[in-house]
């Protein structure tokens, strides 16, 4: 029983941490895109908790698998540092790429005045060509350093709370 709800808790703090970093992204986006506000009455915190709604949808997506893996893995007493690792690795992989239409979601909506979708898939064709005109663009490096500081830090995160529940 410690074991499940050791996991239990990993898990929970795993997805809290990444719900915190879309709402990193949601503020920085906020603050970034303040005055394309059009209408003066909108409720930002209803907007962000909407946010926040979308991105537990998200986050659960990630979580569902390791969630049955360790919860599986914990009801029949059974827990190894290699099946921690991939557990880490997955999250890892699956919110870096979670991650990175937040981050460019910012200078997409600054350009289009639209929130990144579906229209996005259009574009791999003329993957060099879209490549050169998001690396050209400087004002979009900040960005991409965001990104990659805030994603290292989840990924830092990830492998400290990792070997902190293993040691329990």
């Amino acid at each position: 029983m410690k074991r499940f709800f050791e996991g239990s808790s990993w898990l929970l703090a795993i997805h809290v941490a990444a719900l915190i970093i879309f709402s990193l992204y949601r503020l920085i986006e906020f603050v970034a895109l303040h005055s394309l506000i059009t209408h003066p009455g909108t409720s930002v915190w209803g907007a962000f908790l909407r946010g926040v709604w979308f991105d537990n949808v998200i986050g659960c997506y990630i979580l569902v698998v390791p969630l049955a893996v360790v919860l599986i893995t914990a009801i029949f007493g059974w827990s190894h540092r290699w099946l921690r690792r991939g557990v880490t690795i997955w999250f890892a992989v699956f919110y870096a790429v979670a991650f990175m239409p937040s981050a460019a979601n910012t200078p997409y909506f600054a350009y289009f005045f639209k929130n990144i979708n579906s229209s996005i898939f259009g574009w791999f064709g003329y993957a060099a060509t879209t490549a050169g005109m998001v690396f050209e663009e400087k004002s979009y490096w900040l960005y991409i350093a965001l990104y990659l500081r805030l994603t290292a830090l989840f990924v830092w995160f990830l492998f400290r709370s990792e070997r902190f529940y293993a040691r329990r």
